[in-house]
């Protein structure tokens, strides 16, 4: 005889899931799977229970869960399934691609900085070897001797 919801929601109880909502740990113990796993499932509207928000957090019915355990109620994945034929959709992209021209603007901005401080730097130790230069050939000049 196959189990009812009510039966799973008994055994669900007996395990311990005494609350009327599950969140994400207590799925993941249900489902055999990690609690990072529960979380990828549910970003990608994979989880077989409808999800709810409970408090800012994501939850599932203990009701529901059990009447889709069962086999009573179908599995609330918006996931379509695969069709052979058709090729597979391009993800998308988990972060956003860098701003090329903020980059290059950037790296114009410090080649222009890097240039200017050479230019003083040079001019500072042109300036220091002259005045090194003046003060030896005044020194000269006073002992009298080359």
């Amino acid at each position: 005889m196959p189990m009812t919801s009510k039966d799973v929601l008994d055994d669900l109880r007996a395990q311990g899931f005494a609350a009327s909502v599950l969140y994400a740990d207590d799925i993941a113990k249900i489902l055999g799977k990690t609690r990072g796993a529960v979380y990828s499932l549910k970003a990608d509207e994979g989880l077989p229970f409808p999800v709810i928000e409970v408090g800012g957090r994501p939850a599932v019915s203990i009701y529901a869960a059990a009447a889709v355990l069962a086999g009573e109620q179908p599995p609330a994945s918006k996931l379509s399934p695969p069709n052979p034929a058709a090729p597979a959709p391009m993800p998308a992209p988990k972060r956003k691609r860098a701003d090329l021209g903020a980059l290059r603007r950037s790296a114009a901005l410090a080649f222009d900085f890097y240039a200017q401080l050479d230019a003083e730097l040079e001019r500072i130790e042109l300036g220091n070897t002259a005045l090194i230069a003046e003060r030896t050939t005044l020194d000269i000049g006073r002992d009298g001797s080359l």
